[in-house]
């Protein structure tokens, strides 16, 4: 997952660099090498068409250029004989290769996905949690998440009769948290199922019903408006500070969540 959410780190800074370029400029012409270079082609690349590969075979001179049939981008692991075919051109470059493992690979089926819920910022998202281990993503979450404990565990305990105010309020703060959570939780699904399919997919959105999934997210942020109402409803029956620190907390806590459901856009398109 780490490779794929970098996958166009060095082409980003590549593009970065090239800016100055000149369209005439010696680095914008086609290279021209005598040095041994082994190419492979899938025929069903739809990213860089083998036809690219026999364009920059011909302009180098010691290059041997392999076309596969039956496979899509990324043919050096493609598994196989291919490895077996890189480990031959690397222990001899100037020899020729063996071509029979060509023929032995058989076509694969591409998957085609059509249910793609699309938001790029959903691999942003994945970076900075699982990679970047940002605060400002990370403790949302972790503090939604031991709120809706603490509000379960609140539930649990009360006795005592309660203004119907601070009932709706700590209803509200239930349902909110656990909504959070299930979005959490339901995220972390998504993007299992999407990375099981191909990582690189997650660059670009999820699947398994995302685009329906985040309809939870208005109802998320309308509970948290109704939560904030009856926060200010029932302050006044909140008579210890500890409570009331722990209400501020608790809605602060969703409010932070929300922000990130906003920031990364997670709702339908």
């Amino acid at each position: 997952m780490k490779y794929a959410l970098n996958y166009f780190d060095g082409e980003y800074e590549i593009l970065a660099s090239m800016d100055f370029l000149e369209f005439d400029s010696l680095e914008s012409q086609p290279v021209h090498s005598t040095v041994n270079t082994l190419i492979l082609a899938g025929a069903l690349d739809p990213a860089t068409p083998s036809m690219y590969g026999a364009s920059v075979h011909e302009r180098l001179g010691n290059s041997q250029f392999f076309h596969f049939p039956g496979i899509g981008h990324g043919v050096s692991r493609a598994g196989e004989r291919i490895p077996e075919l890189l480990l031959q051109f690397l222990q001899s470059p100037e020899g020729a290769l063996e071509t029979s493992c060509r023929d032995q690979i058989a076509a694969r089926a591409i998957p085609f996905i059509g249910n793609l819920y699309e938001n790029v910022k959903v691999g942003i998202l994945i970076r900075q949690a699982a990679i970047e281990n940002r605060v400002r993503v990370l403790l949302p979450i972790g503090l939604l998440v031991l709120c809706w404990i603490a509000s379960l565990f609140q539930w649990w305990r009360r006795r005592k009769a309660t203004p119907i105010s601070l009932k709706r309020y700590q209803l509200s703060q239930r349902v909110a948290s656990t909504l959070g959570v299930v979005l959490i939780a339901g995220t972390g699904w998504l993007i299992y199922q999407t990375s099981s399919l191909s990582q690189l997919l997650v660059l670009l959105g999820l699947v398994g019903g995302a685009q329906y999934f985040y309809y939870l997210s208005y109802l998320f942020l309308l509970i948290l408006i109704l939560s904030l109402f009856y926060l200010i409803k029932s302050w006044k029956y909140q008579q210890s500070m500890l409570t009331k620190a722990f209400s501020i907390i608790f809605i602060s806590s969703l409010g932070a969540f929300g922000s990130i459901l906003l920031v990364f856009d997670l709702f339908p398109n």
